[in-house]
C-alpha cells in the first residue's frame, strides 16, 4: 500500500511545483485552500482574487487528467484573514488590527495566548441621546400661564364652519392661555384638569389640545354614563414650540354628539403652560403601534429616555398612552408601567395605570405620574404594557398608531417636598372623606408668587364587582382645610358603571396656596350604588405616592385680547 501523505502550498506558483512532482506519486489528498475572493471579488485586490481563481483552475486541470484534488474557499473565519480585517483604503494585505497581522500575533512564539489590546468603543456621542449630557443643575424658576374656573359650564353639539372649530372640535370657553418662548428648543409643559359629566346617553367624549388650529398630543377620550357622576380627566403634554420668541396659544376643546358638563357643582377646572428650558427636560414619542397579549410585559416602541441626574435632584416622569381594549369583561385589565433602569416604579408590581373596559373596541388614553427619587448619575426610563385576565383566556389591549409621550423633568432637591408612599394597604369602607395614611406632603411658600405642582397616584381595589369610589386632595393650612375639588365627588371617580375607565388615580395639578406652610393629603370616600345597601369595601394601595413641586413662577411675559377677556367674564360670573 503507497504511504498516504499531503503537500500543502501557500500560492498558486508553489502548488503547480507541488502538482508536478506528485503526479505519479500515488497521492490520495490533494488538498487547496483559497479564498471566496475567487467568486465574489474583493475592493483593491484583484491581483489576490486572480491568484485563488487560479488555484480552483488547478483542481479542475487535475480532475480533467484522472488525478485527485479538493479546493475549498474559505471566508471570514473569527476575524482573521483578508476577508475579516478587509485591505482598507490603504490597499494592505491583512495588515489591520483584525486581519491576517493580528491573527499571526494573536499567540507567542511559544504558542500561548497573547493578550490584545480591547478593540476601542465607539463614539458615545452615538450612543447616547442629547440628553445624557444635560449635566446644568435643575431650577424651578419657570414661566408659568394659567387659567382657571369652577363655574359650571355646558358644551353641546353644533355644527360649525369656523377655523377653529375644524373637525368638529369646539373650543372649551375660558381654557385658553398664552406663552413666549425665550429660546428656540425651550419646551412647553401643558397640564389641563377637567371635571367632566355627561346628561346624555351617547359613547365617548373627545378632549384635545391645541397650539392655535394644530391638534398636539392624543385625543382623549371620557366614557362617563352616569347622569350625575364627575369623571376626572387629566391631560398632560410636552409640546415642542421649535422656535425663539414665538407666541404660543394654547387651548382645550372638545367633540361630542350631543352634550357634556364642567364643573357642574363648582368643581375647578384648569389650563397651564409651563415654560421649561431644553437642558432640563427629555422626552420620547412615537406613534407605532402594538399589540399586547397576556404572559408578559411589552416594551411600547419609542418610550424610552435618558435622564441624568445630579445629587439629590428629582425627577418627574409622566406618559400618555392611546389605546384600544380588545375585551368587554369584568376581570380583565390592560396595564402599563414606567422602569427605570429595568426595575418598575411600582415595587409590587401592579403597574402605574389599569384600564378596564366593558365594551369591546373602546378608545382611551391612559396617563400615568410619578416623581422619582433617583441616584446620583445616568438612568434609562422605559415604558411596557401588559394585559391580564383570568383562567389562561386570550385577551389583546392594542396600543395605537397616535401621538405617545414619555416626558423627564428634572427639579432640584430643595424645590421638591416629597416622595411620601403608602407604607401599607388602606381599606375605605365610609361614605365621608377618609384620610389615605402616607399620602401627605408639607409645604412652606414664601412668596405669594409661588406655586404648588402637585403629583400623586394610588392604586385601586374594589371588594365586589358593583362598585363608586372619589378621590380628592384636601390643602390644610392655619386657615382651615380646603377640598381642591367638589365637595361630594373630589377630583376622580372610579365607578363600576363606566363602560371603560382608568381605575388608577393619576394627576398633575397647580396650585396657588399663597404665603404660608400647607399640607397636601389625599383622601378618599366609597358610595353605595345600585341596590347596594352600604358602600362598597375598597383597598387602596400599598403603591401610591404624593409630591409636591415648589415652582417660583414668574407671570407670562404676554396675554392676548381674548385671554383678558376671558378673566373679566369669569370674574364677573363669580360675583353673581
Amino acid at each position: 500500500m503507497a504511504p498516504a501523505f499531503a503537500i500543502l502550498a501557500s500560492n498558486d506558483a508553489a502548488a503547480k511545483v507541488a502538482s508536478k512532482n506528485s503526479s505519479a506519486a500515488g497521492v490520495q489528498l490533494f488538498q487547496m485552500f483559497s479564498s471566496t475572493s475567487a467568486l465574489l471579488g474583493l475592493s483593491r485586490s484583484a491581483d489576490y482574487s486572480a491568484s485563488n481563481a487560479n488555484l480552483n483552475c488547478l483542481i479542475n486541470f487535475r480532475r480533467t487528467n484522472g488525478v485527485n484534488g479538493q479546493s475549498n474557499m474559505w471566508g471570514e473565519i473569527a476575524g482573521t484573514g483578508l476577508a475579516g480585517g478587509g485591505t482598507g483604503a490603504a490597499g494592505k494585505h491583512g495588515d489591520t488590527s483584525q486581519g491576517a497581522t493580528a491573527a499571526s500575533e494573536a499567540y507567542t512564539s511559544d504558542g500561548l495566548p497573547r493578550k490584545l489590546p480591547k478593540t476601542p468603543e465607539p463614539d458615545f456621542v452615538s450612543k447616547y441621546p442629547p440628553s445624557y449630557y444635560h449635566r446644568d443643575p435643575a431650577r424651578s424658576d419657570f414661566v408659568v400661564s394659567i387659567r382657571e374656573g369652577n363655574s359650571p359650564l355646558e358644551i353641546q353639539h353644533k355644527i360649525s364652519f369656523s377655523s377653529m372649530e375644524k373637525e368638529g372640535f369646539i373650543p372649551v370657553r375660558g381654557l385658553q392661555v398664552s406663552l413666549k418662548t425665550k429660546e428656540k428648543d425651550d419646551k412647553i409643559l401643558l397640564l389641563c384638569n377637567l371635571p367632566t359629566s355627561t346628561q346624555d346617553q351617547h359613547d365617548g367624549v373627545c378632549w384635545a389640545l391645541k397650539r392655535g388650529e394644530q391638534t398636539i398630543g392624543p385625543v382623549f377620550t371620557t366614557w362617563t354614563h352616569d347622569l350625575a357622576r364627575i369623571d376626572g380627566l387629566c391631560m398632560p403634554w410636552l409640546d415642542d414650540p421649535g422656535r425663539a420668541g414665538l407666541e404660543c396659544e394654547y387651548s382645550v376643546c372638545c367633540r361630542l354628539r350631543g352634550s357634556a358638563q364642567l364643573s357642574q357643582n363648582g368643581e375647578r377646572r384648569q389650563l397651564a403652560a409651563i415654560r421649561l428650558p431644553n437642558v432640563q427636560v427629555a422626552s420620547a414619542e412615537s406613534c407605532e403601534a402594538l399589540a399586547v397579549q397576556p404572559g408578559q410585559w411589552y416594551d411600547v416602541p419609542g418610550l424610552t429616555q435618558i435622564s441624568y441626574t445630579e445629587n439629590g435632584e428629582k425627577v418627574l416622569v409622566f406618559c400618555t398612552i392611546r389605546y384600544t381594549a380588545l375585551w368587554s369583561d369584568e376581570m380583565t385589565r390592560g396595564r402599563f408601567s414606567i422602569f427605570r433602569d429595568g426595575q418598575p416604579l411600582d415595587p409590587e408590581h401592579f403597574g402605574l395605570q389599569s384600564v378596564r373596559a366593558m365594551q369591546k373596541g373602546l378608545k382611551s388614553v391612559a396617563v400615568m405620574t410619578f416623581m422619582d427619587d433617583p441616584q446620583e448619575g445616568p438612568h434609562v426610563y422605559e415604558v411596557k404594557a401588559a394585559v391580564t385576565t383570568e383562567n389562561g383566556q386570550t385577551r389583546v389591549c392594542h396600543v395605537d398608531a397616535a401621538p405617545r409621550q414619555l416626558g423627564l423633568l428634572k427639579l432640584p432637591a430643595n424645590a421638591v417636598f416629597g416622595p411620601e408612599r403608602m407604607q401599607s394597604v388602606a381599606v375605605i369602607e365610609e361614605d365621608q372623606w377618609c384620610e389615605v395614611k402616607g399620602l401627605s406632603v408639607t409645604v412652606t411658600t414664601k412668596k405669594a408668587h409661588e406655586k404648588v405642582l402637585l403629583v400623586w397616584s394610588t392604586n385601586f381595589n374594589p371588594e365586589e364587582l358593583t362598585y363608586e369610589a372619589y378621590f380628592t386632595v384636601f390643602r390644610s393650612s392655619s386657615s382651615g382645610l380646603k377640598n381642591l375639588g367638589g365637595e361630594e365627588q373630589g377630583l376622580w371617580s372610579v365607578a363600576s358603571s363606566a363602560s371603560g375607565s382608568s381605575e388608577y388615580p393619576a394627576s398633575m395639578s397647580i396650585d396657588a396656596p399663597g404665603v404660608g406652610t400647607f399640607t397636601y393629603t389625599v383622601y378618599c370616600r366609597s358610595k353605595r350604588c345600585g341596590s347596594l345597601p352600604e358602600p362598597t369595601r375598597v383597598e387602596l394601595g400599598p403603591d401610591g405616592h404624593i409630591a409636591a413641586a415648589l415652582l417660583n413662577a414668574k407671570a407670562s411675559e404676554s396675554r392676548t385680547v381674548v385671554e383678558m377677556m376671558g378673566r373679566e367674564m369669569d370674574a364677573a360670573r363669580s360675583e353673581k
